[in-house]
């Protein structure tokens, strides 16, 4: 009982450590390993999603037939080495996406956790620690 309760412990402050502390970093460093061209291509569908994350703190995204635009912003790296991305959406077009949804999204704050495990490589997670990856962007240029 006592190493399960020492062990929720640990596992509880290592949460709260990443939560808290946060590596100081340039915000212009930190956007521009976003700026670019990024592609994902859903393994069963085989349909590519585009996102285009620009200099001025804006980005586009495209894929099957929807097509969106908006801000985007993203907090400093965590000690778990994830960032979270902040989407807000601006334009939509409401057409279907590569998983058949159709969304009017204007207006929606969309959040994910990113992680650069090269330049060339962003992986998107639902949340800021553990878990797998929704997917892997792959860098165009």
């Amino acid at each position: 009982m006592t190493k399960k309760i020492l062990y929720i412990s640990a596992v509880i402050a290592f949460l709260l450590l990443g939560a808290c502390n946060k590596i100081p970093e340039n915000t212009t460093s930190r956007m521009n390993n976003y700026i670019g061209t990024w592609v994902y291509t859903y393994p069963t569908s085989r349909c590519i999603e585009i996102f285009t994350f620009n200099s001025d703190g804006t980005f586009s995204e495209s894929n099957q037939l929807e097509r969106q635009s908006g801000d985007f912003s993203s907090s400093n790296k965590s000690i778990f080495g994830r960032r979270k991305l902040t989407l807000i959406i601006k334009t939509a077009n409401g057409l279907e996406d590569c998983t058949g949804n159709k969304n009017n999204v204007i207006g929606t704050k969309l959040s994910f956790y990113v992680e650069f495990s090269e330049k060339s490589d962003m992986k998107w997670y639902a949340l800021p620690v553990f878990g797998a990856p929704l997917g892997t962007y792959k860098k165009l240029n």
